[in-house]
């Protein structure tokens, strides 16, 4: 799939079913300015990646290997069952949750709870369960997790896991709460988390749009009694950076971007390249970014993960970094996303002592820890 979640929607609702912006925003729970971003990026995306020919488009169709393997995945209950089934390295991704990597964390990662049923099916062409929950002490069954396979070689390679809980681990430790304002305020009634665990907490909305939210934390049994920071519900508080690296005789350099950054300056500054998280996998941002912002064209297995990193203690916003290796490659024109500030950005490559005068913290955090790595 070469677009995220939303780009998707507002593509499909706007250019296949004929919405209207509005109706797109309402739909998505954002605003007017919002969607016709996406819809810029998607058709940006589609017009670069799109075969010509309109034939070349087609859904594949289940195999009768796929269609045996979904029905034994669907029934099995222990880790020793699932094992016989997955690949050795085997990806699990359910953002934003890390992904599970291998065969012994999938294995013991999806055993399941005696309380779900599943249903094979298929989605876009593709092996699929649809996962159901019954709580404690409640009689239905209800929708959590769609698993969406990739089957290679009669193992499964892949699982994309589409939830309404941050993490099916965590489905038995937590409980939905409703927090609502001081003034009783509609406008800031959001469903949150609580943990169901010693030195639980409880988050409450302040004040929120389509771009970010304020929140406040409250936990009691620490001290806590009402830290306020601020959370970018654009990119459900995630965002991807990314360090190209060359080696050369005289060193190893980097590249960086020069773009304007409004809220810092409305001269170009120099900073990573980054991008907000869009709903799929992760590395898939990071290989996109690249593209966009650097012309360089990646797999995600040519990026080097550096972990994650904070940029501030008001909010928390959480950086997933990574470098890779553009030695020898061919550097093509920048596609970019589509919109004007990134349009009139470029980049620079810097040697070390250049790229550590950097201001944007997440490039001294990526050079340190691709440095640590060096042999």
């Amino acid at each position: 799939m070469y677009l995220p979640p939303r780009q998707r929607a507002a593509f499909v609702l706007r250019d296949v079913h004929g919405w209207t912006p509005q109706e797109i925003a309402a739909a998505l729970d954002t605003v007017v300015a919002a969607v016709n971003s996406l819809l810029q990026r998607a058709r940006h995306t589609l017009r670069r990646r799109a075969p010509s020919n309109p034939q070349d488009w087609c859904r594949p169709q289940l195999t009768s290997t796929d269609k045996e393997i979904l029905r034994r995945y669907a029934n099995a209950k222990d880790p020793e069952t699932i094992r016989t089934l997955l690949a050795e390295d085997v990806r699990i991704t359910m953002p934003p949750e890390p992904p599970v990597v291998g065969i012994d964390a999938a294995a013991e990662f999806l055993g399941r709870a005696p309380d779900w049923r599943t249903l094979p099916t298929s989605a876009n062409g593709r092996p699929t369960l649809i996962n159901y929950l019954r709580r404690p002490g409640s009689p239905h069954y209800e929708a959590l997790v769609v698993d969406v396979l990739r089957i290679e070689n009669g193992k499964i390679v892949e699982s994309k896991c589409l939830h309404r809980c941050p993490s099916r681990c965590r489905l038995q430790h937590a409980r939905h709460a409703r927090f609502v304002d001081e003034q009783g305020s509609s406008s800031v009634t959001e469903e949150r988390t609580r943990l169901n665990q010693p030195g639980g907490h409880m988050i409450k909305v302040l004040f929120e749009n389509p771009w970010l939210s304020l929140r406040t934390v409250y936990a009691p049994d620490r001290g806590i009694d009402g830290y306020v920071f601020s959370h970018e519900d654009r990119c459900q508080g995630r965002i991807v950076a990314v360090l190209p690296y060359h080696d050369t005789p005289a060193g190893r350099r980097y590249l960086v971007r020069s773009e304007v950054t409004p809220c810092w300056s409305l001269d170009p500054q120099l900073s990573a390249l980054t991008g907000g998280y869009e709903g799929g996998d992760i590395e898939d941002d990071a290989v996109r970014e690249v593209l966009e912002e650097a012309g360089y064209a990646i797999t995600r297995a040519d990026l080097v993960p550096l972990g994650d990193s904070y940029a501030s203690k008001s909010a928390d916003t959480v950086y997933s970094l990574f470098a890779v290796n553009v030695t020898g490659r061919a550097q093509s024109v920048a596609t970019g996303d589509g919109s004007a500030l990134e349009a009139r950005g470029s980049t620079r490559w810097l040697d070390t002592a250049e790229v550590c005068k950097v201001r944007d913290p997440q490039v001294a955090v990526m050079v340190m820890r691709l440095e640590h790595q060096r042999p």
